[in-house]
């Protein structure tokens, strides 16, 4: 599609919904992935200062996540710079990106729109290298993955593990696995995805709404 062609259909967007429009992808290619990176904002500023102060603003967004914290400082730049945010999801909104969504004031979806659970994964020096790997990669560890890990040991229709010195046995087996400084890490990641979504919410819901 050509330049002239993307022009016409962000001004198409922009007269439907009485609002400005801004795009934001990222690279999902195999061997090409690009992320959501905190680095955007200085490029997203010079955008908005272009587009001045404006009643709307919607984020066109495709992605497959990237750093969390990113959320919170894209929701709040753009939001200094009009009253009301929105986003479109066309296809993929994941991680991160459902975070930025949830710091909208509403959130259009095409028919194969997709939001997802924010999920990181946590990588350090400390984590078990990758298999099949060079041998400075390491295996990223999912938050989700070792949060259910400790939801199956608990559950009683599975393992169901109530005494004390059962559940620290299953916690010596992840750590014989995963270095405590990691897992330290994904407990971290944790609260501070509550932490944020709660705060992207309360950019624009009221008590009332929280009812």
């Amino acid at each position: 599609m050509s330049k002239e062609r993307r022009l016409e259909l962000i001004a198409e967007i922009e007269n439907a919904l009485d609002s400005k429009l801004i795009c934001y992808l990222t690279g999902d290619r195999r061997g090409f992935e690009t992320r959501i990176h905190p680095e955007v904002h200085t490029m997203l500023y010079g955008h908005l200062q272009r587009l001045s102060r404006s009643k709307k603003i919607h984020l066109y967004l495709y992605s497959t996540g990237g750093v969390t914290m990113a959320a919170w400082s894209i929701v709040n730049l753009i939001r200094e710079f009009c009253e009301e945010f929105g986003v479109i999801v066309p296809f993929k909104a994941f991680s991160t990106a459902s975070l930025i969504s949830l710091g909208a004031n509403e959130i259009i979806m095409g028919k194969l729109g997709q939001l997802g659970p924010v999920d990181p994964s946590v990588s350090m020096p400390f984590n078990p290298p990758a298999p099949g790997r060079g041998p400075n990669q390491v295996l990223p560890i999912s938050v989700e993955e070792v949060s259910s890990f400790i939801e199956f040991c608990k559950d009683e229709k599975l393992l169901g593990l109530k005494s004390e010195a059962m559940l620290a046995e299953a916690l010596k087996h992840l750590t014989d696995k995963i270095h405590p400084l990691v897992l330290g890490s994904v407990y971290r990641a944790i609260e501070q995805i509550k932490m944020l979504s709660s705060k992207l919410l309360g950019l624009h819901m009221s008590p009332e709404d929280e009812k």
